[in-house]
């Protein structure tokens, strides 16, 4: 018999949601779920939660997941392009230190 990689995904009785075995800081054994699933024929699989570093369980998880599928949920791909464009729009905006460096950059003395 094959012996099993022990870093390849384990199913739960949840279709599409699988967990790995990882340590929390305290070095806690715990879950760790993922989800798999398709959204416009692309398949997505991505972390979902820890078990007890988030609290959550393998039907947080599913949960997760069939958001996800509906489109309530962003893959997390689009989530951090989101968060990046939030983040460069907070950026890009006036402060007043930009404007007195703007203006003592300029300025004829």
């Amino acid at each position: 018999m094959k012996k099993k990689n022990p870093f390849s995904p384990s199913r739960t009785k949840y279709p599409g949601v699988y967990y790995i075995l990882g340590t929390d800081l305290r070095g806690k054994v715990e879950r760790i779920f993922y989800i798999s699933y398709r959204v416009g024929g692309k398949q997505h699989f991505e972390k979902a939660y820890r078990e007890f570093t988030d609290g959550k369980t393998a039907d947080d998880a599913s949960t997760l997941r069939a958001d996800k599928i509906r489109g309530r949920e962003l893959p997390n791909r689009e989530e951090r392009e989101v968060e990046r464009a939030k983040a460069e729009a907070y950026d890009s905006r006036w402060t007043i230190g930009k404007l007195a460096e703007e203006y003592f950059t300029h300025r004829e003395r």
